[in-house]
């Protein structure tokens, strides 16, 4: 039976024991004194999100404390994520009062805890092992140890975050890093093992801060610079890619290469998103990946390059005005397009005149996709003046020569095609044979 008391501001209820507790205290602190769990419960009601039911509240701070069903011991793990659900409920400027105290491991490698709002225990082991007889339950140290950082990482971000104008910003990491000692020294002070460390630093890099995980604030400038590597390597492994594929096209074209020697781009995708990732050795085992790959693009490169032809005839580059082999192969483009038309064979000989077109149009669009290319080479850093290398000219040249349209039929009259044609490559001073 609950008594209640109003006043023109408040209405009071008090059920019977704590009517008589406040009635027999002498103090204030005797009157205040929680002394249950139902009592705790109505002190801190009001720290609680208001669309959480009352109901939800107590029954989470009755499945911490198994006062429901005594015969059932909950695993102490679980306990904890109950506290940590309830905690999760209250509103942010009241989570910092939700604690997780941990004792150190003994003799034993048994370790106790406790679970504390404000200066209310509401919940306390001191041996895990030898309550729970549970070799699983004793090696959820590193994951108390982490939930822990988790805790208090979160309760100073709720603290200051409404006084920055930017989470990310030096002040906040600061904050952090004064205020949160456990990153450092709690896998020493518990004790832990080689084996709990690297579970307590895996349940670390679940803990956000903010839109941030907690790893990537602490180890910032770690991260950054290896970030920067990332995105560094990634451009230079995009322009090997680009120069591996143009070397292999334009290789392909040129006569006087083994096509069968031809090195193939390799397919190498890059991982955007792990300019997202906050595990510092998953990036650096990302960026021995990245330094592997560009040395196979740069294999490849090399041995296209290398089966380049060093006996072209150079001499040839003198006699030339224009020695810029990109603006040649744009005015051939160009000539071939415009070359006269031969009439007579159209009328004599239908298909041969056909043929002859079909002819010109490949090679047509064979020296335009080469061009192409030799412009997007022309811009990869170290291929600047390819419009001047002897090769570039000696595989044009070979280009046209396997254009020589037809001579005119029946005849020994050159046709209009070729004479364009012959006319073109004299410029290189190829002599043409009739």
């Amino acid at each position: 039976m609950s008594i209640t008391f109003s006043t023109p501001d408040i209405n009071l209820a008090l059920n019977e024991s704590k009517l008589n507790q406040v009635l027999t205290a002498n103090t204030l602190e005797e009157a205040t004194r929680l002394n249950n769990l139902y009592d705790l419960i109505d002190k801190i009601i009001d720290w609680f999100n208001g669309g959480v039911k009352h109901e939800t509240i107590k029954d989470l701070f009755f499945a911490i404390q198994d006062i429901k069903n005594e015969d059932t011991i909950s695993p102490e793990f679980n306990r904890l994520e109950k506290f940590i659900e309830l905690r999760k409920l209250a509103n942010p400027e009241h989570q910092s009062k939700f604690t997780l105290e941990i004792s150190e491991k003994d003799v034993n490698d048994d370790w106790g805890y406790k679970l504390k709002i404000d200066d209310f225990t509401l919940y306390s082991c001191d041996k895990v092992f030898e309550k729970t007889k549970s070799y699983e339950e004793r090696a959820k140290l590193p994951f108390f140890c982490a939930k822990k950082t988790m805790i208090e990482v979160e309760g100073v971000y709720n603290k200051f975050k409404d006084t920055l104008e930017d989470q990310e910003s030096d002040s906040f990491k600061r904050i952090i890093t004064e205020n949160i000692e456990h990153y450092q020294i709690t896998q020493n002070k518990y004790h832990l093992n080689e084996e709990e460390k690297k579970v307590f630093h895996e349940e670390l890099s679940y803990i956000k801060v903010g839109k941030t995980t907690f790893p990537m604030l602490w180890n910032t400038k770690e991260i950054i610079e290896l970030k920067n590597e990332v995105d560094n390597l990634h451009l230079e492994l995009n322009k090997l890619k680009k120069l591996a594929t143009l070397s292999e096209k334009i290789l392909s074209m040129y006569s006087r290469i083994d096509k069968d020697k031809i090195s193939k781009a390799t397919e190498i995708k890059l991982n955007e998103k792990i300019l997202e990732a906050y595990d510092i050795r998953e990036i650096k085992d990302y960026i021995e990946k990245l330094k592997d790959d560009s040395v196979i693009l740069q294999k490849i490169i090399n041995n296209n390059f290398l089966l380049l032809p060093t006996n072209h005839d150079d001499t040839t580059l003198v006699i030339l005005n224009n020695k810029n082999a990109i603006e040649i192969l744009k005015n051939s483009i160009i000539e071939i397009a415009s070359f006269p038309k031969n009439k007579l064979m159209k009328l004599a000989t239908k298909n041969l005149y056909i043929k002859q077109r079909e002819k010109l149009s490949y090679f047509e669009t064979k020296l335009t996709n080469l061009y192409y290319l030799l412009l997007e080479l022309e811009t990869v850093p170290g291929y600047e003046n390819i419009k001047e290398a002897p090769w570039v000219h000696d595989m044009i040249r070979q280009l046209l020569i396997q254009v020589k349209p037809e001579h005119l039929p029946l005849t020994k009259l050159s046709s209009p095609e070729y004479l364009a044609w012959k006319k073109k490559l004299t410029m290189w001073g190829v002599l043409i044979k009739k």
